[in-house]
């Protein structure tokens, strides 16, 4: 057993430790708070109609924003394994118009059609299997980017010549 006066200063380093850690995991959470934060992800999807039939194949990039802060999205594309980009005029995809306020808690979706995109790659000398990534940027001039998604362009191509 400790003597009274070494277990009193024990017991204060420990208080004192123990609010050192929280004053330190408040900071922390407060600059998260006002940091801009947007999670996108790029993914294959298939438009589904009322009838239950489904559409053409789509690249759906979507933006989500977890943070508190609104956050004004600019532009969006794909990013390329050169560090070059596939960047969408408006009327190239669906979904959301840009400039787009995204809220905290909310999301917002582009998409393109997945053969237009391959036709875009293949005009820009790209073949075989690369890893594309989704990006969007916003007022600020960050970008936000997704994981990467695994692209078949000779898969892609193959169903485009089918459907001629």
């Amino acid at each position: 057993m400790l003597p009274a006066g070494e277990l009193t200063v024990l017991v204060s380093a420990l208080v004192a430790g123990a609010g050192l850690i929280l004053s330190a995991v408040k900071y922390i959470d407060k600059r998260r708070e006002k940091k801009f934060r947007v999670n996108v992800t790029l993914k294959h999807g298939w438009p589904t109609y009322a009838n239950g039939t489904l559409g053409a194949a789509v690249l759906l990039i979507e933006a989500m924003n977890p943070g508190s802060r609104c956050v004004t999205l600019t532009s969006y594309g794909i990013l390329l394994p050169n560090k070059g980009s596939l960047v969408f005029p408006s009327d190239f995809g669906n979904g959301n118009t840009l400039p787009y306020a995204l809220a905290a808690g909310k999301n917002c979706t582009k998409w393109m059609d997945t053969l237009r995109v391959t036709e875009a790659l293949l005009g820009s000398g790209w073949q075989g299997k690369i890893k594309l990534v989704g990006f969007y940027g916003d007022a600020l001039g960050k970008k936000y980017k997704s994981k990467p998604l695994n692209f078949d362009i000779a898969m892609w191509q193959k169903i485009a010549a089918d459907k001629k």
